[in-house]
Parts: structure tokens; C-alpha cells; sequence
């Protein structure tokens, strides 16, 4: 049973290791830019609401219903960029994949820039798609399993905190999505008779 279970582990542990590999090759600028801001901005908005706004559980749920239609609809359209770029990149030819598959990262001698590039464009797709999964789960939620009997009562503080989950991995995935842009923009224009730097091009933290 235990070998079973490690074997499911292993199999199906993808989310944690793409994580795991995000942090491993962001540097720590780009976490601020990709964790730290979306967390402050997601903070301040949920916390604004919480504060002044008093509504009742039904207000909340639909409220919240035509947000999350917005948020499901706007990050397909990422997940839809995120996958179209994997793919562009992944079956190019071109000399610019070939350098990017003969260079090392500095944070990892063992790891081309091309696989680097692979991590961020997976863990964008990975957040994005939970971010899907997580909106089509609430919305079944609150439309089957709210009882009626609560739906004039005040939204309790824990709802508030996973609203703010959502709103900061919602943030999340538009930050890392900005800086896969970013990683793009910085590949193709780059003048390739210099020397080679890190997938990020931030020299001081690579």
C-alpha cells in the first residue's frame, strides 16, 4: 500500500515540482515581482472590501459569480498565450532555441537557459489552469451547497481569507505572465555575440 501510494505520488506530483522548480530559478527581484507585489495588491483590495463593505452571504455569491466569470474567462485567454508560446518555442529550429539549449544557468550548471525558460512558461500554465479549476469548483458551490437558511447572514471572516487567495493567485498569474513576455522580448532582441547571461537577465541576482 505504501509503494502504491508513493507511486501515485510520483506520478502525479507535477504542481509541487513545478513549483518547486519556479522558485528554484527566480531571482529574488522576481519573486517580489511576481509573489510579493500580487500578494500586497490582493491584500489591500480584499481588505478594502472587508472593511467597507457590510453584505449578506446571497449579495456576496453573486457578486462573486460575475467576478469569477470575469477571472475564468481572462485567464483562459492566458492559459491559451502561455501554451502558444511553449509550443512556438518548443518546435523552433531556430538559432536562438539552439542557444538557448547550449547555455547552462548560473543557478544550475546542470540546467540549459531553454529548460529554464520551460519552468516559468509551465508554472504559468500550471496556476493558471488550478486558478480554472478553482473558480469552476467554487461557482458548482455556491449554486448547490449553500444552504438557504445563511444567505442573509454577514460572510463570515474565513470566506474573506479565501477570496483573498484567489484574487492573489489570480494577480499571480497576470505578474508571470507579464514577465514571460518579458523573458521573450529579452531572448529576441538579444545581441548574441556578447556574452551569455541568465534566462532572468538580471545579472546580480543570477
Amino acid at each position: 500500500m505504501k509503494r502504491r501510494i508513493k507511486s501515485f505520488w510520483r506520478a502525479n506530483n507535477f504542481l509541487v515540482r513545478s513549483y518547486k522548480n519556479y522558485i528554484a530559478f527566480s531571482s529574488p527581484s522576481e519573486k517580489i515581482f511576481d509573489v510579493l507585489f500580487p500578494f500586497i495588491i490582493a491584500t489591500a483590495l480584499v481588505t478594502g472590501v472587508y472593511f467597507f463593505n457590510n453584505i449578506s452571504v446571497k449579495e456576496f455569491i453573486d457578486k462573486f459569480n460575475s467576478l469569477n466569470g470575469t477571472i475564468i474567462s481572462a485567464i483562459s485567454i492566458l492559459v491559451g498565450f502561455n501554451f502558444a508560446g511553449v509550443s512556438i518555442i518548443a518546435s523552433s529550429q531556430s538559432e536562438l532555441v539552439s542557444y538557448l539549449k547550449s547555455r547552462k544557468s548560473k543557478r544550475d550548471n546542470k540546467t540549459t537557459l531553454f529548460k529554464v525558460l520551460m519552468i516559468f512558461f509551465t508554472w504559468s500554465i500550471v496556476i493558471e489552469l488550478l486558478i480554472v479549476t478553482i473558480g469552476v469548483v467554487l461557482y458548482f458551490f455556491s449554486q448547490f451547497f449553500v444552504p438557504s437558511a445563511i444567505l442573509k447572514t454577514m460572510v463570515p471572516l474565513y470566506v474573506w481569507v479565501a477570496v483573498l487567495i484567489l484574487v492573489f493567485l489570480v494577480l499571480h498569474a497576470l505578474f508571470n505572465s507579464v514577465r514571460n513576455i518579458k523573458m521573450l522580448f529579452y531572448f529576441i532582441t538579444k545581441d548574441y555575440t556578447k556574452p551569455p547571461e541568465d534566462v532572468s537577465g538580471d545579472d546580480d541576482d543570477s
